[in-house]
This record gives structure tokens, C-alpha cells and sequence, in this order.
């Protein structure tokens, strides 16, 4: 299989709405490796857009140098062998670490090439990949946030909301595609204020990017009510 192209992800990565031709977001839609490159390449230009410069600290001396000591190993005349044509088979290792660098490097410069660092430590091993708003969709008042984080055990969608109701059944959460047909339910927010749900990576990757919440009736019926309360879009 012909996997696409690494610009092509890192493009994508900075840019999630920008069109994609139709048979590069088939392949995307079916290939669970390139899925996963662009997420973790999305995950890179998250961390770097979103760094607090005060958290960062530079290297010591010796990282310059294994550096220098690297820079001129890989210009042996083996090294050219690496800007060839990619392989089709790869293993994901070296191709990351040049596709996150470039996207790296891209970001760096729209932030006007403040030099970042690698942060000393990352406890809780989190990352922030998206927010959204959620807004009453009469008044377009602001009750609530949501936020898609990545975890250690996988992505999570965490919901907090002003006090909300439904005396009569209970509150849905969704996520509905961008296309405004195609939803899926994933969660009760049972509190009625906050909720955390687990999200697989292909949903938010198939587009369904806009959080709702509806007003559900106790009658077994799986479908959207039709009665939301708050909604806004994930801003990846």
C-alpha cells in the first residue's frame, strides 16, 4: 500500500480544514498508520503553539556537542541515502522524528522564531489537542467548555457546563460531523455539570469535531432528540 505523503501530513497537521482531495482523505479514512502519524503530528504542533516559553530551559553544553557529533556523522557519504525517495515500508521511528521536526520548524517560524527547548518534564504525560465553546444555539451564550485531551490510555473528551437540566430524562452528549448530519452519542453527562468521556482518535479524524449537548427523553429511542442545549467546535 502507498502511504501519503509526509509534507502532504505535515500540511495537514498545521492546517485541519484545508481541502483534501477526495481519494487522499479515502486513503486517511481507511490507513490506521497514516491516521496515527498525523495525530501524532498534530499532537507536536499542539505542544509547540500552545508552550509556556517560561517552562522551557536550554540545553547544557554536552547536548551541543552530541549534536555537532551527530551533524557530522550523518554527513558521511552514506548520509545521502536518507534524502532519497521514501520507502514504502516505514517504520515509523525516523520518518516521525523528521516529519514532527519539519512541522516543528514551520510553527516555529509563524511564532516569529522564538528558539523553544524540550521541556524539562512532563508529569502528567497530557495533551491538550483541542477546545471549544460550548454556546446556547438561541442566545449563542457561553455555559460551558470542552476539551479533547490526549492521555496515556488514550484521548479523552472532558465536559464542564454551567448547571444544566432535564427533569424529564437526561442529558446526551455528542460529537456530530462536520458535514451536520452524521453524530454519534458518547456519554451521559449524568451530573448534569462535567463529564469525561473516551473518544477513539478515528472519530475526531473523520471529522466529527462539533460537541452537543441535547435534552434525551426516557423513551429507549437512540436517536438525537432534536432538542440541544449548548454546542460548539472542537478547535484542533
Amino acid at each position: 500500500m502507498k502511504h501519503l505523503d509526509d509534507e502532504f501530513l505535515a500540511e495537514l497537521a498545521l492546517d485541519p480544514e484545508s481541502p483534501v482531495d477526495p481519494d487522499l482523505a479515502e486513503h486517511l479514512a481507511a490507513c490506521e498508520l497514516c491516521r496515527d502519524q498525523l495525530h501524532s503530528l498534530r499532537r507536536t504542533r499542539q505542544f509547540v503553539a500552545t508552550a509556556d516559553p517560561n517552562a522551557f530551559t536550554a540545553p547544557p553544553p554536552r547536548v551541543w556537542a552530541a549534536i555537532s557529533e551527530a551533524m557530522e556523522t550523518d554527513a558521511e557519504p552514506t548520509a545521502p541515502t536518507l534524502l532519497q525517495p521514501r520507502r514504502r515500508a516505514r517504520s515509523g521511528g525516523p520518518w516521525l522524528l523528521a516529519a514532527a521536526a519539519a512541522v516543528v520548524g514551520i510553527v516555529l517560524g509563524a511564532l516569529g522564531g522564538r528558539m523553544l527547548w524540550a521541556p524539562a518534564t512532563q508529569p502528567s504525560g497530557e495533551v491538550l489537542l483541542a477546545t471549544a465553546s460550548l454556546n446556547t444555539l438561541d442566545s449563542g451564550i457561553q455555559e460551558g467548555t470542552a476539551e479533547l485531551v490526549d492521555t496515556l490510555d488514550g484521548v479523552e473528551l472532558r465536559v464542564t457546563t454551567q448547571p444544566l437540566a432535564n427533569p424529564d430524562g437526561y442529558l446526551e452528549v455528542w460529537l456530530i460531523n462536520t458535514d451536520g448530519k452524521r453524530m454519534v452519542a458518547v456519554g451521559q453527562l449524568a451530573d448534569g455539570i462535567s463529564g469525561v468521556f473516551s473518544v477513539p482518535q478515528s472519530v475526531i479524524d473523520n471529522g466529527y469535531v462539533i460537541v452537543d449537548i441535547s435534552r434525551e427523553a426516557l423513551d429507549d429511542q437512540p436517536q438525537h432528540s432534536g432538542d440541544s442545549v449548548v454546542r460548539g467546535k472542537l478547535s484542533l
